[in-house]
């Protein structure tokens, strides 16, 4: 119990932030709550008998309705709702300080200086954590991450698996994980891998596409025919163009099935369009950058056994960051 205080104690910290502060009138925004409302809708139709993907069209992975329906197990209202959702991101926010201590451990840094700065960024996040699903698959990253730290690749492919099946964007530290381990001639173990991550997927992928496979893959495509989202970095330029009278711009509803608010004009067209073909390549070289550290060394694993940690991390983290950008 002594090796765990300090753990401990930020655990009731933050359980004091998630559930005490964040709900109250400091903190607390009824218009940020829309994306709550939404889950217990669509896990309130799961529980009452009806099918995602089939019965009503859903723009989530499946693991994300999981996420969303297990709250709503053990509540009836939309209030009761809420709470029971605070408290599941509660759940993954203590699992993301325990990872976070043995990963500051293994790295040598000091557990209180990272313990305190995630606390005053989780902060500085606001009540938008508990009102968003985002931490669980960010928590399924920093797991993913653990376990390849202790050189239990495997392991570190299946959460991965199940990342990607909660919210698609942890693929992109997939080919992170995928270079360092051939730099260090995985051949075989590699393809195993690869293989286990393709069987976890198909498992939790085959309830939805066999329920409907149009259904199942509209959720996915619906997703890449977006428009430019108001929140975007391409939709900041787009407002500072109209702020300096350089163009025009109107906000619109996305629709009935992804709740958010686009920019509409014709730089906004052509920005959504060219922005795959600006990611693209953006990733790719931050993979080339980090194959450049490795393609000339061999036998890189420490006495150990453990991996390069600090180059994983800090690669996993720029693709992760270029994604969202």
């Amino acid at each position: 119990m002594k090796k765990y205080r300090q753990l401990i104690i930020f655990g009731i910290i933050h359980a004091l932030i998630l559930l005490l502060l964040f709900n109250s009138g400091i903190y607390h925004n009824s218009s940020l709550t829309g994306d709550v409302t939404e889950f217990f809708k669509y896990s309130s139709k799961i529980v009452h008998g009806s099918l995602p993907y089939r019965d009503f069209a859903v723009e989530y992975p499946p693991l994300a309705l999981v996420c969303f329906t297990i709250p709503r197990l053990v509540t009836s209202t939309l209030s009761a709702y809420h709470w029971a959702f605070s408290v599941e991101i509660l759940v993954f926010d203590l699992l993301a300080l325990f990872l976070l201590s043995k990963l500051s451990r293994g790295l040598g840094i000091n557990q209180i200086t990272t313990l305190v700065i995630y606390t005053l960024l989780l902060i500085g996040i606001g009540p938008l954590l508990i009102y968003r699903f985002d931490l669980i698959p960010a928590v399924m990253v920093l797991a993913c991450l653990y376990a390849f730290s202790q050189g239990k690749y495997g392991l570190a492919w299946a959460v991965l698996a199940m990342g990607v099946m909660t919210k698609i964007y942890p693929i992109v530290i997939a080919p992170i994980f995928l270079i360092y381990e051939l730099s260090q001639h995985r051949y075989k173990e590699v393809l195993r891998e690869i293989g286990l991550f393709a069987l976890i997927a198909e498992i939790i992928i085959a309830p939805g596409f066999f329920i409907s496979p149009a259904g199942f893959i509209n959720s996915f495509l619906v997703q890449m025919h977006r428009g430019l989202q108001l929140e975007s970095t391409y939709s900041s330029f787009i407002l500072l163009f109209q702020n300096l009278g350089l163009t025009k711009v109107y906000i619109e509803s996305a629709g009935p099935l992804i709740a958010s608010m686009d920019v509409i004009s014709p730089a906004a067209s052509f920005l959504s369009e060219i922005a795959w073909f600006v990611m693209v390549p953006a990733l790719i070289l931050i993979y080339w950058l980090f194959y450049r550290r490795y393609s000339n060394k061999t036998g890189d694993l420490s006495p150990k056994k453990q991996p390069d940690m600090v180059n994983i991390i800090y690669y996993s983290f720029l693709s992760i960051l270029m994604f969202i950008i």
